[in-house]
């Protein structure tokens, strides 16, 4: 995957005879792969797969906060990636590419705590979504929405400066650029200080809107149970 994009924006940019840009783009996908792993969750499957087997109800009878147990095998399961599919991956295409990232100290923290803010609002609205299998009774095409509504809306895969400003307009009023779009764009050193602390809080108002949401939703879902194993 990282291979095919690469080689699509080599194409693009041998056209344009720019390499600095190229460069920024071969990072940018980097940083995207790298934040894809991170912020992988299964939590709307496994809410969907737990509703048709049954296990739903023993779950949350159970003495755990259910939300925070999703997360938590998230996390584990984005560990085990990070360390031995996106390491190996990167330190090859590291001297594939040749690979340079000029980012000062201050900016790399800042992109750390960037990044730890993406991984919450990324699982918070996969959670949210993954609680409509409550109404829906169902959960096979979850992932698929889920997929198509961030690579649209978060700059996964483009960068959301390529869009056209109908597009990026909306895009500003979403969170999910606040998952790939701009953490990365704080690492490329496209912002400065000022406005990466504006990223920041309204990576924190973001946070709050969606936990929010998810607990009006998962109040509502809980009186709406209906299950068809166990």
């Amino acid at each position: 995957m990282i291979y095919i994009q690469i080689s699509v924006w080599e194409a693009l940019y041998d056209n344009l005879n720019n390499n600095s840009n190229l460069q920024q783009m071969i990072n940018y996908v980097f940083i995207s792969f790298f934040i894809f792993n991170i912020t992988k969750s299964e939590s709307g499957n496994k809410i969907g797969d737990a509703i048709d087997k049954g296990t739903i109800v023993t779950d949350l009878i159970k003495p755990i906060n259910y939300r925070n147990c999703l997360f938590a095998q998230d996390a584990g399961t984005n560990i085990f990636q990070l360390t031995f599919i996106f390491l190996p991956s990167f330190i090859f295409f590291l001297f594939m590419y040749n690979l340079q990232f000029d980012i000062t100290l201050v900016n790399f923290l800042m992109f750390f705590l960037s990044i730890v803010f993406a991984v919450i609002i990324a699982f918070l609205i996969k959670y949210i979504i993954g609680l409509f299998a409550f109404w829906l009774e169902t959960s096979w095409y979850i992932p698929f929405i889920v997929g198509a509504i961030f690579d649209l809306f978060s700059g996964s895969i483009i960068p959301i400066w390529f869009y056209p400003d109908w597009l990026a307009d909306i895009c500003a009023y979403l969170p999910f650029r606040f998952v790939f779009f701009e953490p990365i764009s704080i690492f490329l050193g496209r912002y400065n200080e000022l406005q990466i602390l504006n990223l920041l809080l309204l990576q924190l108002l973001w946070i709050v809107i969606l936990y929010c949401i998810e607990r009006f939703i998962w109040s509502k879902a809980q009186n709406k149970l209906v299950v068809h194993g166990g």
